[in-house]
C-alpha cells in the first residue's frame, strides 16, 4: 500500500512539474535568471520522479541518471533564491560551475567498486552546502533591507523562509531514509519515503500556487548594491552635531517617513548627503539602522494618533497606513518592540477620550 501511495505522489509531482515547466516556457515578463533556475530545479525534480516511476513499473533498461539529479537540487535551489533577491545580476559561465560536482556520480557509474556510501555522503554534503549558502544569502538580504529600506518587504522574506524550511525538511527526510535503510539495515522505512514524496509535492505546489501567483513582489535589488561600502566618505561627518539636529528637523517638518517604500538613497538625497554618510550618521548619532530609525518616527506618530480625539474614528489599520507602514505584521511587531504594548492595547489606554468622542 505504501508503494502504491508513493507511486501516486510521484505521478502527481511529475504532472505538477510538467504544468509548471509549460507555464515558465510560455510566460512573458519573467526575468531570465528566475526562469532558467526554476526550469532547472523543476525539470530536474520531474525527470527524477519520472525515472523512479518507470524503473519501478517496467523492466525497461534505463540509463539511471537519478544520482546526477540528486546533485543538482542544491545548486538550482540556491540559484533560484539568488535570482529572486538580486534583480539585475547577469548569468555568467561561473554561475554554472556547480556542474563540476557531477564528476562524483560519473565516477560511481564508471567504476563498479565505487562505494555507495561515498556517493550518498557527497550528495548530502552538496545539498547542505548550497542550503547554507541560501541561508547566508537570505541573512545578507535582510541586513540590506534594514540598512537601506524602510519597508521590510515581509512577503518576499517569508516566501524565501518558507522555501528554505521545506527544503530543510526534504533534506532531513532524505538523510534519515538513507541512514535507516542503507546504513542501519531497517527496511520498514516506507513511511519516510511517503512523507518525503509528500513534502516534495508540497514544495512544487507552493511554487505553482503561491510563488508564480505574485510575480510583482520579486522586485529584487541591484547587484551592485551588494558590494556597497557603508563607511563614511571623507571626514568623519558623524561628529558634527548639526547633522543630528538637521535630520530631526527634516523628519519633523517634511515627514518623509510617511512614504511606505522610502529608501536610504532617497532620504540622503533630500538631506544633501551621500547614502554612506547618512547611514554612518544614523548608526553613530542615533544608534539605529535606517529601517529602525524610520519606523521609530512612524511609531511616534501612530502613538499621537491613538491618543488624539480627532483620530479616534480611524481604526488601527487606517492609522497604520497613514503613518507609513504597509504591513500589519511589521507594524504590530515594531510597535510592540518600541512601546511594550500592541497597538490595540496602547489605544485602550485612552478610554475617556474615546467615550467623550462617542458622546
Amino acid at each position: 500500500m505504501a508503494a502504491n501511495l508513493q507511486s501516486l505522489l510521484q505521478l502527481l509531482i511529475v504532472s505538477q512539474c510538467g504544468f509548471l515547466l509549460l507555464f515558465l516556457v510560455t510566460r512573458q515578463g519573467t526575468r531570465p535568471a528566475i526562469r532558467l533556475s526554476l526550469i532547472g530545479l523543476i525539470g530536474n525534480l520531474g525527470l527524477h520522479m519520472a525515472i523512479n516511476l518507470v524503473a519501478a513499473q517496467s523492466n525497461l533498461a534505463l540509463v539511471d541518471i537519478r544520482h546526477f539529479c540528486s546533485f543538482l537540487y542544491g545548486p538550482f535551489f540556491y540559484l533560484y533564491a539568488r535570482a529572486l533577491i538580486i534583480a539585475d545580476e547577469p548569468l555568467r559561465l561561473r554561475t554554472f560551475s556547480f556542474v563540476g560536482w557531477l564528476i562524483i556520480p560519473s565516477l560511481y557509474h564508471l567504476f563498479p567498486g565505487f562505494p555507495i556510501q561515498v556517493l550518498a555522503v557527497s550528495i548530502f554534503a552538496v545539498m547542505a552546502l548550497y542550503l547554507a549558502l541560501t541561508v547566508r544569502l537570505l541573512t545578507r538580504f535582510r541586513s540590506y533591507l534594514k540598512a537601506h529600506r524602510s519597508d521590510d518587504t515581509p512577503f518576499l522574506l517569508d516566501w524565501l523562509r518558507r522555501l528554505i524550511y521545506l527544503f530543510c525538511g526534504i533534506f532531513v527526510l532524505d538523510v534519515s531514509q538513507f541512514l535507516l535503510s542503507r546504513i542501519w539495515g531497517w527496511h520498514q522505512s516506507e513511511w519516510l519515503g511517503t512523507l518525503l514524496f509528500g513534502t516534495l509535492l508540497a514544495f512544487v505546489n507552493l511554487l505553482v500556487f503561491k510563488g508564480l501567483s505574485f510575480p510583482q513582489i520579486f522586485t529584487g535589488i541591484s547587484a551592485g548594491e551588494w558590494q556597497v561600502n557603508l563607511q563614511p566618505e571623507g571626514e568623519n561627518i558623524s561628529q558634527d552635531n548639526q547633522w543630528e539636529q538637521r535630520i530631526n528637523d527634516h523628519m519633523r517638518t517634511l515627514q518623509p517617513f510617511l512614504k511606505p517604500d522610502l529608501t536610504l538613497a532617497e532620504l540622503a538625497e533630500q538631506l544633501g548627503l551621500s547614502a554612506r554618510n547618512l547611514s554612518h550618521i544614523l548608526n553613530a548619532r542615533f544608534q539605529q539602522n535606517f529601517s529602525d530609525f524610520i519606523n521609530s518616527w512612524r511609531v511616534e506618530l501612530a502613538k499621537r494618533y491613538f491618543s488624539d480625539p480627532e483620530h479616534q474614528g480611524q481604526n488601527i489599520s487606517e492609522i497604520m497606513y497613514a503613518v507609513g507602514f504597509n504591513s500589519k505584521s511589521v507594524f504590530n511587531a515594531t510597535f510592540k518592540r518600541k512601546t511594550g504594548l500592541t497597538p490595540s492595547a496602547y489605544r485602550q489606554k485612552f478610554p475617556v477620550r474615546i467615550s467623550e468622542k462617542s458622546s
